[in-house]
């Protein structure tokens, strides 16, 4: 099978503020951030200005809404996780308060 012919020219154009350049993986520049534009203002994470991976996607997962398994629920959640989802958690009661 292998990928269909190129026919065109190139026309996608890559949303730089969704391009992570640390908290990356080593040996990589740049990472893609495939979080939606509706919860990506509230995940994303800035070191010096720049957006961090890693702790990006850790806010993204505080934002599910079900129960996530860790190994598939052979390990406990990650140390990071509770901490995270609790300061989500309280904003979002914060956020939905009538005032």
């Amino acid at each position: 099978m292998g990928y269909p012919p190129h026919i065109g020219k190139e026309t996608y154009k890559r949303e730089r503020l969704k391009i992570a350049t640390v908290g990356i993986p080593q040996g990589c520049s740049e990472f893609f951030c495939a979080v939606s534009d509706d919860l990506f203002p509230l995940c994303a994470t800035y070191d010096d200005g720049q957006l961090n991976g890693v702790k990006t996607y850790q806010k993204y997962y505080t934002t599910k809404k079900w129960q996530l398994k860790w190994n598939r629920g052979q390990d406990s959640p990650p140390k990071w996780y509770p901490e995270l989802r609790h300061n989500v958690q309280q904003q979002e009661i914060l956020d939905n308060l009538w005032v």
